[in-house]
């Protein structure tokens, strides 16, 4: 007892009229690696914008700051972080990433800061 199971997460890209959507939860670590690379595999190929809800997620770490880098650098469109909060929020921003993607406030509905301006 006491000891917590890893929270393995998951991600999930849909089409939605023009974008992707991609939802991600639990933690974005090594455990995620393989799947978020899947998913950026997938994302690019289709081309298009990206709004990724962050609703769920926990944690990020360098595997999850180096998946939103890449997926960043070859979408061909934005790329749009929502609901980011806690430490993965603080992650986000003390990474830098607020410079080459755009992380909104859906509480205040604002833009933080968007490099897409």
């Amino acid at each position: 007892m006491g000891d917590a199971a890893p929270v393995l997460g998951y991600a999930d890209l849909s089409r939605a009229d023009d974008h992707w959507e991609l939802r991600l939860a639990g933690d974005l670590g090594f455990e995620m690696a393989s799947r978020l690379d899947d998913v950026r595999t997938q994302a690019r190929s289709a081309g298009g914008s990206v709004d990724v809800d962050l609703r769920a997620v926990r944690f990020v770490d360098s595997v999850g700051i180096s998946f939103f880098a890449q997926l960043t650098r070859q979408s061909e469109g934005r790329v749009t972080l929502h609901h980011a909060h806690g430490l993965a929020r603080a992650t986000l921003i003390v990474s830098g990433l607020q410079r080459v993607l755009t992380l909104v406030d859906d509480e205040e509905e604002s833009v933080v800061r968007s490099a897409h301006s």
